[in-house]
């Protein structure tokens, strides 16, 4: 009767197959939609590389890893004499922590048992081994995680672009700045301008990072899918005349693979699933200021203002729109800082009173007093022809062409601006960095656009982009900013409107207060 007893049980054991759910708490509350519940270990990583953190650790713990053709699971199979088969699959979940903004990555695992002890034994036997291997290899390879309890986070529908840490600055002056205080600074890193003019990247250096040694931040951006601070491109390594392996990533936040040719000033595409790629670096002495010398360790430009001093971060061009009003392109007055801008000899403190980061527009107030320079009209006519003659003055390349005022001439080139922006004008003055904000007037001297940003000469030459008059008027009357009208009927020539409007048109310059 014993033996009848046992061999039943051991019939039953065997034939049953049980599956069990875990993640990083062993807790979830539906397997088909992935919700997780209870306390977390979250993981600081992106989602592709939370898949290799998963594929990594589960090769040290089964015999079968795979990973699937979507690579957003991992398949896995293991036999035990012990315990039997086991067969499961794990996936990262990507929480999102309100109290920080941050998202993270926690690994959900199932799997089903086939053996002697299938029932429940097996199962979880392997889940605990792979969650035990993962805290293991956490802590060795010094990857930032965190537990969380069920209030302190929220399941993500998407996987997120990932973004640059906000101790990066975002802003290609600052970006600059930032690098020449990093003691152990790689020669690759640096400001770049990608051939198709979209963006302005900031390379820098992720020695921790277990799998991309460098990153891609998106410093300044024309295309409106992607946002500053974004991280576009992870590379595999950078070494001048060697070919880098890397991942770029698309708004749906899936990476692909593109190779790139690696030289000491340019980073050039290989394979192009995204058309013709490159990557020009930037002069650090172009954008700092600093003429030709790069800023020393722990210090940049400074001036003083009365007791305090001031580091610049930044430059760009301003110019009068009223008797205690500027305009300037919102990019250029983007971040929180001290903002001065240059009426003759004078240093006045101006703040951002209103921005528009779509039409890339800011208005600017004057702290104290008032503006002893006139304001430039701005032109009445609805429309401004192709061919129409333009102006464009401001503060380009400080470092280089000094703190003079410049101007420029062109054209009206287009309609449209970059990608065919129904906002913007393209003209054919040529402008650099510093002209940003500045005004682009027509030849009767009246504002027909703000310098908004251009093509490198690398890619093409005197290919510029100016918000179109109408859109500034438009944001100025939301905002109950006053400005000036005039027809353009009376042309003049470049010295008379240089004569008249230089003194109207200032240097302003970002500060960090020290």
């Amino acid at each position: 009767m014993r033996r009848c007893v046992l061999l039943l049980i051991l019939l039953f054991m065997v034939g049953c197959k049980a599956t069990m759910v875990g993640t990083n708490a062993e807790s979830i509350s539906d397997i088909e939609n992935k919700q997780v519940v209870g306390d977390q270990r979250v993981v600081f990583v992106s989602y592709d590389e939370a898949i290799d953190i998963a594929e990594e650790v589960a090769s040290l713990k089964f015999r079968s890893v795979k990973v699937n053709k979507a690579r957003n699971g991992i398949v896995v199979h293991t036999y035990d004499p012990m315990y039997g088969a086991f067969i499961g699959r794990i996936e990262p979940v990507v929480l999102y922590i309100p109290k920080t903004q941050e998202y993270g990555i926690t690994f959900l695992m199932y799997g089903k048992g086939d053996g002697f002890w299938d029932g429940t034994l097996t199962p979880k036997t392997f889940l605990k081994a792979f969650y035990k291997e993962l805290e293991d290899y956490l802590e060795f390879n010094d990857i930032e995680n965190t537990v969380y309890t069920q209030a302190e986070y929220t399941q993500s529908k998407g996987v997120p672009v990932e973004k640059a840490s906000a101790s990066i600055p975002h802003d290609p002056q600052a970006f600059a700045f930032w690098l020449t205080k990093r003691a152990d600074r790689d020669p690759m890193e640096g400001v770049y301008e990608d051939s198709a003019g979209d963006f302005t990247l900031g390379i820098y250096a992720t020695p921790k990072d277990r799998q991309y040694k460098f990153k891609a931040v998106i410093l300044e951006s024309r295309d409106r899918k992607w946002k500053v601070g974004e991280i576009l491109i992870k590379f595999k390594k950078l070494v001048p005349g060697s070919v880098c392996l890397s991942r770029i990533q698309d708004k749906q936040g899936t990476e692909s693979g593109i190779a790139w040719k690696v030289e000491r000033n340019s980073i050039v595409s290989l394979r192009k699933p995204h058309g013709d790629v490159a990557l020009y670096r930037e002069s650090d002495a172009d954008l700092l200021g600093t003429g030709g010398a790069t800023a020393s360790q722990g210090e940049g430009p400074v001036m003083r203002v009365g007791d305090e001093e001031y580091r610049l971060i930044s430059s760009g061009s301003v110019w009068v729109v009223g008797p205690k009003y500027l305009v300037t392109a919102e990019h250029v007055v983007d971040s929180d800082y001290d903002y001065f801008v240059f009426e003759g000899d004078e240093i006045r403190q101006v703040r951002v009173v209103a921005t528009d980061k779509d039409l890339d527009l800011a208005v600017l107030k004057l702290m104290e007093g008032t503006f002893q320079a006139p304001p430039i009209p701005l032109r009445k006519q609805a429309k401004i022809p192709n061919g129409t003659p333009v102006l464009a003055m401001g503060f380009p390349e400080l470092g280089t062409l000094g703190t003079e005022i410049k101007i420029t001439a062109g054209i009206v080139n287009a309609q449209t601006g970059y990608a065919g922006k129904s906002q913007q004008y393209q003209i054919s003055a040529e402008i650099h960095h510093g002209n940003s904000g500045g005004p682009v007037v027509d030849d009767c001297g009246n504002v027909m656009g703000v310098v908004s940003s251009g093509i490198s000469k690398m890619v093409m030459d005197n290919v510029s982009f100016v918000v179109k008059y109408q859109f500034l008027k438009a944001f100025m009357e939301s905002h109950n900013v006053d400005f000036t009208e005039r027809e353009s009927v009376k042309p003049l020539s470049a010295v008379e409107v240089f004569e008249r409007y230089s003194k109207s048109v200032m240097l302003i310059l970002a500060t960090d207060k020290k």
